[in-house]
């Protein structure tokens, strides 16, 4: 996230070009890694998901019902990056265009869909773990394991 948030300093108030706009460690800037990132986040989604049996909804309080629709809004969004990253992968095999532009990257521009779609699939996620109490389990079960 913090490197979408220096591509997007550097494109929008600095005026660089999309590809320019690198963020702070350009030469990991690759489709590839990318590629991986997003693969890699949507199965630890995936994974969340399926543990928390986020699939079903009924006869949980609203903070709860609330909670897993913003998680499966995020997860359903990440599956939609999966295929955006996808898609640019096939363009730079083709073409060795760096950056590519995807498939709504043709349309707008890619700094700020990808700033988009990174930023919403990490602040609800991040949101769910809070609204759900996960952080004070987590405290608590530190603070368990500390005084053995």
């Amino acid at each position: 996230m913090t490197e979408h948030v220096v591509q997007l300093h550097q494109h929008a108030i600095l005026g660089w070009s999309v590809k320019d706009s690198s963020g702070w460690i350009a030469a990991l800037n690759l489709e590839e890694i990318h590629w991986i990132y997003n693969v890699s986040y949507f199965l630890l989604l995936g994974f969340v998901f399926k543990k928390c049996s986020f699939f079903t909804i009924k006869e949980r309080p609203k903070i709860v019902r609330v909670a897993i629709i913003l998680f499966n809004f995020a997860f359903v969004l990440q599956g939609y990056h999966v295929l955006e990253h996808t898609a640019r992968m096939i363009q730079y095999f083709y073409t060795q265009c760096t950056p590519c532009a995807g498939i709504l990257g043709s349309h707008v521009d890619g700094v700020y869909l990808h700033f988009v779609l990174n930023f919403l699939v990490f602040v609800y996620p991040v949101g769910v773990f809070f609204m759900l109490g996960f952080h004070k389990k987590l405290l608590k079960s530190n603070s368990e394991h500390v005084g053995k």
